[in-house]
């Protein structure tokens, strides 16, 4: 085989595992939501983990991505510096995404920064993003692919605790996240923590430990037992599925770690809408009256129908974080007489607000279930704004039987988010102090 053949082959087999990855979940995965799903007895939690089951079933059935967000293509790379074909991995990794965006099909997730504007092409500068790591007289390359969406991994935290706040900080950093960002990163969720000596290390680490499959431990004991600690400290704060509360809140806990300066511990987590800035912050009327109607946040990825000018298919549309809209929402609200908001996650004071006032309420449409959301989409009746590209494109539809619908704010103003989070506070103080005499490793 020459050389030109074989990076076609390997493009190409890259580009049909990116597209698989989008639509079927890893075995261990399944296996951990079936587990999760079987110990919950509350009403609430088994209809969100029966969607979730449903969706999983529709997107291989369909041969869909189970997610609308197929996020920004990150590529971990266990190269050996005898690989015939090290010289060309990037390239060949880049044109695979474009590839497998088009035949899958996944959304169109590269913006570039400063010119903003959407490549539609689901690549740009650094995107996808690689890291190496170079294996020294090996002939074999490991690839190591995961989609990076915008309201789980890619928002991450990170920062620098000095030595004195100890484990017992490292502790506080990660269950904190649990009870904020980790409320809308849809649970339950597979935790990666890093550690080490800067924020870009531990960020790094966070990254890598994702990459690990559920119920694998870190090498070394101590961290293995504070994947445990940690893993039960977070179960037990109660977070459930989507974060509307149950009997568990992750899949695990993995650790990654690398050494520190004396005087630094690195820590890391892993785990907006320009149709609404548009109308409120640039003063422009929205094209479709949705007076009484309803908006979903999302993102979706549509296609074109064979043989039709302009008609297009939902292939999959699953909610996206609503609180990026929350600084927006009592002007919209107030300004186009929308009824129902439907999105992931909590939102804030601004929409509270907005549906007491306006006599409106925001939903949760179970996140990750976006093929189940595309199939109740009976038509794509408009489309506006085309040149924000795919998911930022105003599309109207015409729905059947659109659910479930769990309303977590209503007409009057309460936050069902925001009541939880008392409880799930609580949770996690009495969850940090059973962990903390376990986590005393700098004596």
């Amino acid at each position: 085989m020459t050389k030109e053949n074989g990076v076609k082959v390997l493009t190409d087999m890259v580009a049909d595992f990116v597209a698989h990855i989008g639509k079927k979940l890893p075995d261990d995965v399944v296996a951990k939501l079936e587990e999760l799903g079987s110990q919950e007895s509350a009403a609430l939690p088994k209809v969100l983990y029966e969607t979730m089951t449903k969706n999983q079933g529709l997107a291989v059935e369909l041969n869909r991505p189970s997610c609308q967000d197929t996020g920004v293509l990150q590529f971990w790379l266990k190269c050996g510096t005898n690989f015939p074909y090290i010289n060309e991995l990037e390239g060949l990794l880049k044109e695979a995404v474009v590839q497998a965006t088009f035949a899958a099909p996944l959304r169109h997730n590269s913006v570039e920064t400063f010119d903003e504007y959407n490549t539609k092409r689901n690549v740009g500068k650094g995107t996808p993003t690689v890291w190496w790591d170079i294996v020294p007289n090996s002939d074999k390359c490991e690839i190591y692919a995961y989609m990076a969406g915008g309201g789980c991994t890619l928002p991450g935290k990170a920062m620098v605790l000095m030595p004195g706040a100890g484990y017992e900080g490292v502790t506080d950093f990660v269950l904190d996240q649990m009870t904020t960002y980790g409320l809308n990163a849809c649970p339950p969720l597979l935790v990666g923590v890093g550690v080490g000596t800067s924020v870009e290390t531990a960020a790094l680490n966070s990254k890598k430990a994702l990459m690990r499959s559920i119920g694998s431990h870190n090498d070394n004991a101590n961290a293995a037992k504070m994947e445990r600690l940690l893993e039960d400290g977070i179960n037990a704060i109660g977070l459930g599925p989507q974060g509307m509360g149950g009997k568990y809140s992750v899949m695990g806990v993995n650790i990654e770690n690398t050494a520190r300066h004396p005087s630094t511990i690195g820590v890391a987590v892993n785990v907006g809408c320009w149709s609404h800035r548009r109308l409120v912050e640039y003063g422009r009327e929205l094209p479709y009256d949705i007076k009484d109607k309803a908006i979903f946040h999302a993102g979706p990825i549509v296609r074109k129908i064979e043989g039709t000018e302009d008609d297009y298919e939902m292939v999959s549309v699953g909610p996206t974080t609503s609180m990026r809209m929350e600084k927006f929402e009592y002007e919209f609200t107030k300004l186009t007489g929308v009824r129902v908001i439907v999105g992931k996650g909590g939102m804030g004071p601004n929409t509270e607000r907005a549906c007491k006032e306006f006599g409106a309420i925001h939903c949760v449409f179970p996140a990750g279930c976006a093929v189940v959301a595309a199939t109740e989409v009976e038509k794509i009746v408009e489309h506006h704004w085309d040149e924000l590209g795919m998911p930022e494109t105003l599309w109207c539809n015409k729905v059947k039987e659109f659910g479930p619908l769990i309303v977590s704010i209503d007409a009057q103003g309460r936050n069902l988010f925001e009541e939880n989070k008392v409880i799930f506070n609580e949770r996690k103080e009495a969850a940090k102090q059973a962990i903390y005499p376990e986590v005393k490793f700098i004596k």
